[in-house]
């Protein structure tokens, strides 16, 4: 939920909140939250942020906050602790970037937000949207800046970082099972008025007078394929619509479809690869490369993740940070056990509902048994007593 909303204004989820500076008093709902290397986070900027996102989602209702803190396995004081916690990101990541020389210019944040605000039709559709996030512009700016701090220290973690073939080779054994049966195609995208040229274009190539790759460069409307001969990859590692997915599973290496018409238009497609998993990888060169490749970035895309959490969390733990208790009388704090009790219900009166079908399901199955099912399961019996002893008489 949070993310969503962070993600429409163009903010990393760790610059979620703003760290203002803003003085405070003693702990309690008008006090002080958190206190971060001596930067004091009122209990009110935290309230207002939760309220906020309740309002974004309809949740301002007690009882659809108590069901979604239960269906979330949330709780008020675990909304607080991730509030809490997205500030000391956000100042840790500030006060850590200038330690590894990393920093962003007032032109970089002024691009970037402008960048967004060009999305929206309007100053007041843009400031709706800020006000819909929880943000003024001063703390938009700030969160913009810390943002991008917090991609500039990534990308310097990624540039440090090494991914050894054996990491690689590792995670294709991986991937394997996933990208069997893998087909590699390249394609001719023709408008949907142009039907009677894709059936000549069609014509031509299966009868060998015009080549295909030729032909993607001269006739197809998808420029960027159309460059390459027509090629768009692996169908296991692409979202191809379903037409065109369906068409190119019934292709084996080689072949041309007829058209196959999906919302783009017409496409003629060619299966020019298939790649089918040994039982294990033991070398790179036995997987295609725009495979191994693509693996290969997933790789340093998940160490280099890894690698950003350690170093927050080892800001996190050099900060001086002091939280204070939740204190009571909050507007989003609620007692949730009834909302459990009424989840747990609905869970029971599930199970109880599916195991009521499936026997059902049973009954109806035994019922419909045909006369033959019965003898042939009678005979399957071992005999009765009486018909033993008959039997030994």
């Amino acid at each position: 939920m949070v993310k969503t909303i962070m993600k429409t204004l163009g903010v990393c989820a760790v610059a979620l909140a703003v760290v203002c500076g803003i003085t405070g008093c003693s702990s309690g709902k008008n006090g002080v939250a958190v206190t971060i290397n001596g930067d004091k986070i009122l209990e009110e900027a935290i309230t207002k942020k939760v309220e906020q996102i309740r309002a974004r989602y309809e949740l301002t209702d007690t009882n659809a906050w108590g069901r979604w803190l239960v269906k979330n396995k949330l709780t008020p004081e675990k909304v607080r602790d991730q509030m809490i916690d997205s500030y000391i990101s956000q100042h840790v990541i500030k006060a850590g970037a200038k330690e590894l020389g990393v920093e962003v210019s007032s032109e970089e944040i002024d691009k970037r937000i402008q960048d967004m605000r060009s999305k929206y039709d309007s100053d007041d559709a843009w400031n709706k949207a800020l006000e819909q996030a929880g943000f003024t512009a001063d703390e938009y700016h700030d969160t913009v800046e810390s943002s991008l701090l917090s991609q500039k220290i990534q990308e310097k973690l990624r540039n440090e970082t090494k991914v050894e073939d054996a990491d690689v080779l590792k995670s294709c054994n991986m991937y394997a099972s996933f990208l069997t049966g893998a087909r590699k195609s390249s394609h001719i995208l023709f408008a949907e008025k142009d039907e009677a040229t894709a059936k000549d274009v069609l014509k031509k190539i299966n009868a060998g007078k015009l080549d295909f790759a030729e032909a993607a460069k001269q006739y197809s409307t998808d420029k960027g394929s159309g460059a390459q001969g027509g090629n768009v990859g692996w169908d296991k590692m692409n979202n191809f619509v379903p037409e065109y997915t369906k068409a190119l599973s019934t292709l084996k290496k080689g072949q041309v479809s007829e058209l196959v018409k999906s919302q783009f238009g017409y496409h003629i497609i060619k299966c020019t690869d298939e790649w089918t998993a040994p039982k294990e990888i033991t070398a790179l060169d036995q997987m295609p490369q725009e495979m191994v490749d693509s693996i290969k970035k997933m790789t340093l895309a998940n160490k280099t993740q890894q690698a950003f959490k350690e170093w927050l969390d080892a800001q996190k733990d050099k900060a001086d940070v002091k939280k204070n208790d939740m204190p009571k009388g909050l507007s989003y704090d609620l007692d949730i056990t009834k909302y459990e009790q009424e989840a747990q219900k609905a869970q029971e009166q599930k199970a109880a509902e599916q195991a009521q079908k499936n026997n059902d399901g049973a009954k109806k199955s035994a019922d419909g048994a045909t006369p033959s099912d019965k003898t042939q399961a009678d005979t399957n019996k071992p005999a009765d007593n009486k018909q033993s002893t008959e039997s030994k008489k």
